[in-house]
């Protein structure tokens, strides 16, 4: 018979201490994903803004609306 059963406190604090280490790695890839679209906007947005006028016309873009262009080109989302 085992010492340590799957009632023990221990089980329970090592339950505790896994769905916490769990949670926190999903905190950080949630961040570290943000982070990537916000630099990928930031690209997107650099490359748009070395543009010239005649080309944002051609694409139907104005300068003023670049980070919101940059935005919906990375995310997809209107």
């Amino acid at each position: 018979m085992s010492a340590h059963t799957t009632d023990s406190p221990r089980s329970a604090a090592g339950s505790q201490a896994l769905a916490a280490l769990r949670s926190a790695n999903a905190a950080i890839w949630r961040h570290l994903s943000d982070t990537m679209v916000q630099v990928q906007i930031a690209r997107m947005h650099g490359v748009l803004a070395e543009m010239s006028d005649n080309e944002l016309d051609q694409i139907g873009v104005r300068r003023s609306e670049l980070r919101q262009y940059a935005e919906r080109l990375v995310t997809g989302k209107d």
